[in-house]
């Protein structure tokens, strides 16, 4: 379900379909700033989510929580993400120790039927008719596919790889355009929403800066889209536009997470 808080606006909008009907025709909507999210119903598999749940509270996925000096609320996760790794000229070295430590962890908890990585992968290539691959740094593969667990909230915030990361991270460039995926194991019955503002990142804003995000003031008045979700859907968005998550009320928010960089070669690239 979605809330449109300015119907204004013809393009800060949401599409809502199946997974089996989601087309290049959607992504590329995207790209060109004419829809602001796509929804995907039933994305995941009931199986694969049930799978991954067990792993994970059995362990064997190892669950922990980002830095909590830059990250609080607390957000638990499997697997790196680069914005953990930044350091002086890209990337930090025990970056890739990490990456590869999560690509054996997946392969010993999951199967090629219950790996959901492998799922949302192959239903984007159903999509792309274009390449659909990891991004690259040096020559070296990034670990695309974070499991996240949000459930007291995520604060206001964007993701921008060329402003955080400079536009040579890539070995390909920078990208046209960044979107974000998300697929859900587990959704609350309440709460958890993805709220996305009609606002980006401006000089200025470090006055309202918060650990990794920022105040909720900073986009007080913006127009909104809200995004409610159910376990198996997935949303993809271009997460340079504002966005926060709700928290969840008397349930877990469980997603697998990265991020797809589209190159002026039609590629998209994958990573967390």
């Amino acid at each position: 379900m979605t809330v449109i808080t300015d119907l204004d606006d013809m393009f800060f909008t949401a599409i809502s379909s199946r997974a089996d009907d989601l087309s290049r025709a959607d992504i590329d909507l995207l790209a060109a700033g004419a829809v602001t999210a796509v929804h995907a119903r039933d994305f995941l598999d009931a199986g694969i989510r049930r799978a991954l749940m067990a792993r994970i509270d059995a362990g064997e996925l190892a669950m922990e929580n980002y830095d909590d000096r830059r990250v609080h609320p607390p957000i638990a996760r499997f697997g790196p993400v680069v914005n953990d790794y930044r350091a002086a000229g890209g990337i930090a070295p025990a970056y890739w120790d990490a990456a590869a430590d999560a690509r054996r962890g997946w392969a010993a908890a999951t199967t090629a039927g219950t790996d959901p990585m492998r799922a949302a992968v192959a239903r984007l290539r159903l999509a792309w008719p274009g390449v659909v691959r990891p991004a690259t740094v040096g020559g070296r593969t990034l670990f695309a596919g974070a499991v996240r667990e949000i459930n007291d909230g995520a604060l206001v915030h964007f993701d921008d790889v060329s402003r955080e990361l400079g536009p040579d991270f890539f070995d390909d460039g920078p990208p046209i355009v960044q979107l974000a995926f998300n697929a859900w194991f587990e959704a609350p019955p309440e709460g958890g929403e993805t709220t996305i503002w009609r606002r980006r990142w401006r000089p200025g804003d470090d006055a309202w800066r918060q650990r990794y995000g920022y105040a909720p003031a900073l986009v007080e008045g913006c127009p909104a889209l809200r995004i409610e979700i159910e376990a198996g859907d997935a949303l993809i968005f271009d997460p340079r536009n504002l966005h926060a998550v709700a928290p969840a009320v008397g349930g877990r928010r469980v997603a697998i997470a990265f991020f797809m960089a589209l190159t002026g070669r039609g590629e998209l690239l994958l990573w967390s």
